[in-house]
């Protein structure tokens, strides 16, 4: 993960690229949803939820719990 670096700009365009090779990754739908929450943008996050919902409930489990905790 870029973030712990410093480097998130480099850490959303690497997501952003996952996701548009492979539209059902769930590792980088559910880190972008952690980026939104992290960057203050719950909207966003909770996009990224529904996609996960429709990939994997689990996932999609810990990042609801993540942002309404």
């Amino acid at each position: 993960m870029y973030g712990n670096l410093g480097n998130l700009k480099e850490e959303v365009a690497a997501y952003k690229q996952a996701i548009r090779m492979a539209p059902d990754f769930v590792p980088a739908h559910f880190n972008m949803g952690l980026f939104y929450l992290n960057a203050g943008r719950k909207d966003a996050a909770l996009e990224e939820y529904k996609i996960l919902k429709k990939l994997d409930k689990k996932t999609a489990d810990k990042l609801f719990d993540l942002i309404y905790k």
